[in-house]
């Protein structure tokens, strides 16, 4: 264009701008690289933008654009902090009247993209009259890192944006442009931007319409998912040593910026990671407090509001948003085919994991019509998303402002297809899929060198659609209508009454010159789906469901939990991922867990769970978790804190200490809860990071238990906010968590904490509960890593450095020879640790059992299923060569004979008779394997430790029972490539616990349906009054006794009278008499008796 340079004063002094020409030969006025506050650099750095005060030079040359802010866009080379910079684009210095301005956001996710003339020059607009401001904000955690407590309040950029509106006010009226008439425009992540600004009281005084095109307040991916444990994320992958605000705050402060954008994205879940809208830094609710806020409230109830200026306002979308993504579902499309829920909107109300698959079985049902998820179907996957990501989410907008503003509203959706649909050919979306997609109507607004746009002449049916659509939007900031004399385009109607249940808006559908019209047929049948889908699991398709949110007032802060239904109907009160420790990482891995002295924010959303410990879900193989994963959940029937208070079970997951959680999937209490009982379920450290021993360099060993106990510490000095009483806890596990629950039972550091105690199928006598060479493990891990560590400290060097995945991984390979002989690894569990600061295990459970007579009096509720050895058959099916080779494999560890000795081979000899016959062992034998694994591995020391408690802790009551009830809910040997009869390990949880991982509904009058009441009914009642039946319960049809206690030196036979749970529970005296017999002979044989094993490697 002919340049010639022309002077403009403005607050902070004089800036030179060019005079050039516009596309239809008139002039027009460009000023580049307008500073608008002070650069955001060091102290700066992380706070609301700060006014400019006078120009680095007067004047100030403005030619140029201003560098970009920091971001993934690779097309912009001149990035830096100091980017808080604007374009004014002007027909008319001086005017005889003002003219319209339009402040421009522009889009990326709030994590790429700039205001900069080679994507965002505007002739076109300016062309019909319109003074058109474009503008930088910063952008990733830059602009939207938020750490409240250290001072960092969050949505910088927006406030950047707010301070552009200021400037504007203050300074476009010497560019001809009319300050009294501010249109504020922007597209998806701008289009966001607009919307927020439009329901802020604090943004609204700067501007008087509003266009949002492509994203509203409502957007899924708008929201930053957990922004306090981002930031610290950040913080520790820059190097933060530890997780205080002092180191976090100083670390942030002094990275580079280059450092902190290019990092961001490993902030987010490894599942956030995959997902194919998200981004890591982006708004946040601010807290009461927050300097500058402009979001203090979720949107939904700022739109409700009545605000005190009217504003129009302009919404709409593509018709095809969803298009934009082709390329990137084609190369994603086998997640989308192993798992389908990420079809399910962010802002759908579901929890469980049975409301997600009912939720992606609609979604699939409705959209694929039972086609297959495949290459044929992008166009489907592309829709389902655009509809979540967008469309859905503006419709969402339009509703709430149709029923609670009085402000015209208009709506449209742009259909038009030409030579400037220029991201379709960025994303090089094939010419067969129909359609508009994300961000295509663009450049029929804007001009851009990096597209060259210049290209379409003025005189094509591209060109004369670009000016025609220029025209609208120039109209609607000229005059709050989008008025053409070829086009009528109304308001959206005002939801009333009598249209509340027949709404749906008309849209403009801008398509063509003389073929744009008003319609109501876009979107309509996909609106209608996704209304009674919101509808069914929100409450309402226009409000996330935000009124099912329950606060509880803490010493570390609030937790807003959420309202949900037991199956009886009533109510219950969820508070998941409530975080119990500080996150164990750095130097305080492998380490004692450190108490939570102060949530990382005032309100800590407790509504769904937080990460897991690290490891490998046995389920589906894939490893998941992380290191930050100290979090337990509460779930109480009611928060009356003038209600009597209620018994309290803290349980204690299993999974041979390096497998599972305490999460919902598995272990949801609804029935339990049914009783008037609090429930708390929690994570502990897992595999090596739970269980390391390194104890010349400070690694004590059982940091798991430690974080157990630390556990029970938080629910005496908590759960009373919850209406449970912490004077009456029960401890209650299963499997590993059964042996936990053991070692707590036998320490005097625990069993102040807790008041009665639960083992399900486990102890801590198992072979497997308490190792010899944990020690040895450690070393063999740290140089499997490195196998130039060589002493404790490069050891210990290696092992803190390690990725805590690898650990994880490499956990198997360190087992002994001894246990790798085994059914199943467990090289990484409790140790008896003599030397640490708290100690839990000081003597060999075996010693701890002859002294129990010291330790309060706990009633104890004992047992294990009838066929618990299921969970190793698939081990001795799979692998029978190893076992027709070594059969000395099936001689329990706590045997005292030698292996490869004569006697070891007639020992097991003896053994294959017994249990297989003369034919000797076949894999074919499914049932006589398990009877096998279930009595070494669980059986004989079950019993052998209900006889050490009746012989030495007579002063509280044992009962015991053999769970042998095999019906729907038997959910883990489900697992079983083949078919055993009885109750396989595990599976009584299916009557405890609600498995959403598993859902299966029975009817209330079914077996099934009575014995998981007889179940929770007794678990509950032992749990309040140490008595599984007591005589008032009329409801339990029989009585259960308990074990009656004997000398410590009785030489008289030990009996075990025990509960038969079936579907009609009965007492009866030893179980599984005439193998424990036969045990019995050989323990007496070996070892001088039963309750006297021995633990070798």
């Amino acid at each position: 264009m002919a340049e010639g340079k022309i002077t403009v004063s403005i607050q902070p002094g004089n800036i030179v701008g060019l005079k050039g020409a516009l596309p239809n030969g008139t002039d027009w006025y460009v000023f580049k690289g307008i500073p608008y506050a002070q650069p955001p650099v060091g102290p700066l750095r992380f706070k609301p933008p700060v006014p400019l005060d006078t120009l680095p030079t007067d004047p100030l040359e403005c030619f140029i654009d201003g560098p970009s802010c920091y971001s993934e866009d690779v097309r912009f080379q001149r990035m830096s902090e100091d980017c808080l910079y604007l374009n004014v684009y002007s027909p008319q210095l001086h005017p005889k009247t003002p003219l319209p301005v339009m402040v421009w956001i522009h889009g990326g996710g709030f994590y790429s993209g700039t205001g900069d003339s080679a994507l965002y020059e505007p002739p076109y607009l300016v062309q019909q009259g319109a003074v058109v401001v474009c503008i930088n904000y910063r952008l990733g955690p830059l602009g939207f890192l938020s750490l409240p407590s250290a001072g960092i309040d969050g949505n910088m950029g927006l406030k950047d944006q707010r301070m552009s509106l200021r400037w504007v006010q203050e300074n476009i009226a010497n560019f001809g442009g009319d300050p009294n008439n501010v249109t504020l425009f922007g597209e998806s992540a701008g289009g966001a931007s607009v919307h927020l600004h439009y329901l802020s009281e604090a943004s609204r005084v700067f501007f008087h319409k509003a266009i949002a095109q492509s994203g509203t307040a409502f957007n899924e991916w708008l929201w930053q998912r957990e922004p306090v444990e981002r930031a610290r994320k950040l913080a520790q992958l820059l190097g933060a040593s530890d997780e205080s605000d002092e180191t976090v705050l100083a670390t942030l402060m002094s990275a580079s910026a280059e450092k902190m954008t290019a990092i961001q994205n490993q902030c987010m879940s490894e599942r956030d990671q995959t997902m194919l809208v998200r981004f890591p830094f982006t708004p946040v609710i601010e807290e009461d407090g927050a300097v500058d806020a402009i979001i203090t409230e979720h949107p939904s109830r700022a739109a409700e509001k009545v605000f005190r200026k009217e504003i129009p306002l302009m919404l709409g979308s593509t018709n095809n948003e969803g298009l934009v993504l082709w390329g990137f579902v084609k190369e994603k499309l086998p997640l989308f085919q192993t798992d389908p829920t990420r079809f399910i909107p962010a802002t759908l109300d579901v929890h469980s994991e049975e409301d997600k698959r009912n939720a992606s079985e609609a979604i699939q049902k409705f959209f694929f019509n039972d086609r297959p998820i495949s290459l044929e179907t992008i166009r489907i996957i592309t829709t389902i998303l655009g509809d979540n990501v967008n469309t859905f989410p503006g419709y969402i907008a339009t509703g709430l402002h149709a029923r609670f503003q009085s402000a015209p509203l208009y709506m449209y959706v742009f259909s038009h297809m030409g030579e400037l649909n220029m991201y379709r050919k960025e994303f090089k979306i094939p010419p067969e899929e129909i359609g508009v997609c994300h961000a295509d109507e663009l450049y029929y607004l804007f001009s851009s060198s990096i597209y060259n746009t210049a290209a379409v002449q003025d005189h094509t049916e591209c060109g004369r659609f670009r000016e025609y659509f220029c025209n609208l939007w120039v109209n609607f900031a000229r005059f709050g209508n989008p008025h053409a004399t070829i086009v009528d385009w109304v308001p959206v109607e005002r939801v009333t009454k009598e249209n509340e249940k027949r709404f749906y808006p008309a849209a403009m559908n801008l398509k063509d010159i003389g073929e744009c019209k008003m319609t109501t047929e876009f979107f309509y049948e996909r609106y209608q789906f996704w209304k009674n889908l919101y509808q069914k699991f929100n409450g309402s398709h226009l409000l996330p469901k935000v009124s099912n949110r329950t606060n509880v007032d803490l010493k570390c802060g609030t937790v807003c939990g959420i309202v949900e239904k037991l199956p009886d109907g009533n109510d219950f009160y969820a508070f998941r991922g409530i975080p119990y420790a500080q996150p164990p990482v750095n130097k305080h891995r492998f380490q004692p867990p450190i108490p939570i002295t102060k949530f990382a924010a005032p309100l800590l959303d407790c509504s769904k769970e937080r990460d897991t410990c690290v490891a490998k879900n046995p389920f589906n193989q894939q490893w998941q978790g992380s290191e930050n994963c100290l979090h337990l959940n509460v779930y109480t029937p009611q928060l009356n804190r003038n209600a009597t208070p209620l018994p309290v079970m803290v349980f204690i997951h299993g999974g041979a200490f390096k497998y599972g959680s305490g999460n919902s999937d598995c272990y949801s209490p609804e029935y339990l809860l049914e009783q008037n009982v609090v429930v708390v379920t929690f994570n502990y450290r897992l595999g090596p990071l739970g269980f390391l021993h390194l104890p010349s360099q400070g690694i004590e060993g059982n940091a798991a238990l430690k974080d157990q106990l630390l556990v029970l510490r938080w629910v005496a000095e908590n759960i009373t906010h919850f209406n449970g009483d912490p004077n009456n806890v029960t401890l209650f596990g299963e499997s590993a968590g059964a042996i936990s629950v053991h070692l707590h039972l036998l320490s005097p550091v625990s069993t102040k904490l807790f008041h009665k105690a639960i083992c399900e199928s486990s102890v801590a006598l198992a072979d497997y509960a308490v190792p010899n060479d944990t020690l040895g493990n450690s070393r063999r891990l740290a140089q499997l890593i490195n196998p130039s560590a060589n002493t404790d400290p490069e050891m210990l060097e290696t092992l803190l450095s390690a990725p805590a995945k690898q650990l994880a991984e490499l956990c198997d390979r360190t087992a002994t020879g001894q246990e790798k002989r085994g059914a199943i690894l467990m090289p990484f569990r409790p140790v008896v640790d003599v030397s640490g600061k708290e100690v839990i295990v000081p003597l060999h459970p075996i010693k701890a059992m002859g002294t129990a007579r010291r330790i309060p009096p706990i009633p104890l509720l004992l047992g294990y299923n009838s066929r618990e050895g299921g969970s190793f058959l698939t081990h001795i099916v799979k692998y029978p060569e190893r076992y027709r080779e070594d059969m000395e494999r099936i001689i329990p560890r706590t045997l005292n004979v030698k292996h490869g000795t004569p006697e070891a081979r007639e020992l097991a000899r003896r053994i294959e008779s017994f249990y297989f016959g003369s034919e000797g062992y076949s894999p074919r034998k499914v049932n006589e394997c398990a009877d096998l694994m279930s009595d070494f591995s669980f059986a004989i020391l079950m019993r052998a430790t209900a006889e050490m408690h009746a012989r030495y802790q007579h002063r509280s009551p044992l009962y015991f029972y053999r769970f042998e009830y095999d019906g729907l809910l038997n959910q883990y040997k489900k697992f079983l490539p083949f078919p055993i009869s009885g109750a396989y390990h595990a599976d009584e949880l299916g009557y405890l616990f609600r498995m959403r991982m598993l859902p299966k509904e029975v009817h209330p009058q079914s077996d099934e349906a009575r014995v998981r009441r007889y179940m929770c009914r007794m678990w509950t009642n032992f749990a309040r009054y140490g008595d599984p039946t007591p005589l008032h319960d009329e409801s339990l049809p029989y009585r259960w006794t308990p074990v009656p206690p004997m000398e410590p030196d009785s030489t008289a036979p030990f009996h075990l009278p025990y509960l038969r749970i079936n579907d009609e529970p009965e007492m009866a005296v030893d179980p599984d008499k005439e193998r424990i017999d036969f045990w019995k002979k050989i323990y007496d044989e070996f070892n001088g008796g039963l309750h006297n094993p021995v633990y070798k490697l």
